[in-house]
């Protein structure tokens, strides 16, 4: 339970301080309960893991959408959750492999 919190509690600081900084919403609630999920799941090392997967995944897609002409701005909306939950089955497994 208290990595599930903690894991949450860090993404909704980075999702209330972006949006008092910028004045909009960058992460949804719903990225917030999926890292307290992730948090509950994962081995405390494998979440910052399961975090960098899923961010370099979503900047190589952010990538490929541009270099096939689409318009991608800062504004642009990303559904991080579609990358995060695919980096969640990745870690967990490849950390019981690993373990």
């Amino acid at each position: 339970m208290a990595r599930a919190a903690g894991t949450a509690a860090a993404l909704a600081a980075i999702r209330f301080g972006y949006a008092k900084l910028k004045g909009e919403e960058g992460i949804g609630l719903g990225d917030v309960k999926l890292a307290a999920a992730i948090g509950a799941w994962l081995p405390v090392e494998h979440v910052p893991i399961c975090f960098a997967l899923a961010t370099g995944a979503a900047l190589l897609y952010a990538l490929q959408a541009h270099l096939r002409g689409r318009v991608v701005e800062r504004t642009t909306p990303l559904p991080f959750g579609a990358f995060l939950c695919p980096a969640l089955w990745l870690v967990f497994y490849a950390g019981v492999v690993l373990v």
